[in-house]
């Protein structure tokens, strides 16, 4: 059986956030796609690793700066991390292309290769983007961030 563990910062904002009580920020993003991107970034995890495998979902608040706004924004980051059989480097840059499958042999069942074309583009419409850190034998590393909003 695999091990799947949510590690939230220990931040009471965020804590609070991921309760949903904090009232004054607000994430303006689509929940339903937001929750498709999850859905495609565990599913490629649990499919990618073997039975004694970890998968992490660690989420933490975070300070950024908009490159086209002078101020300080903070934001949340979501990072799905596994222990898996990860993705060679030369595989990496093309892992977010449509229909792209790298060579895997834990793969389970068969697969377009569109889960991560869609989660990419689902973060672009949300003015996001995703970064990926694999090493093979190792395991991968998805990381986004979404905005968050006074109200």
């Amino acid at each position: 059986m695999k091990k799947c563990v949510l590690i939230v910062e220990d931040d009471p904002d965020i804590a609070d956030l991921i309760k949903l009580q904090l009232l004054d920020l607000n994430c303006d993003a689509d929940i339903a796609l937001i929750e498709r991107v999850l859905d495609n970034l565990l599913g490629n995890a649990f499919n990618h690793t073997k039975s004694a495998d970890i998968i992490t979902i660690n989420v933490k608040k975070q300070d950024v700066k908009k490159q086209d706004v002078k101020k300080q924004s903070t934001a949340i980051q979501i990072q799905v991390q596994d222990t898996g059989c990860g993705i060679s480097k030369k595989d990496l840059p093309k892992v977010f292309d449509r229909f792209y499958q790298a060579e895997n042999k834990h793969r389970k069942g068969r697969h377009a290769g569109l889960g991560l074309a869609i989660v990419k583009r689902i973060l672009e419409l949300h003015d996001c983007r995703i970064d990926v850190i694999s090493k093979v034998g190792k395991g991968s590393q998805f990381r986004f961030s979404l905005l968050l909003e006074k109200l």
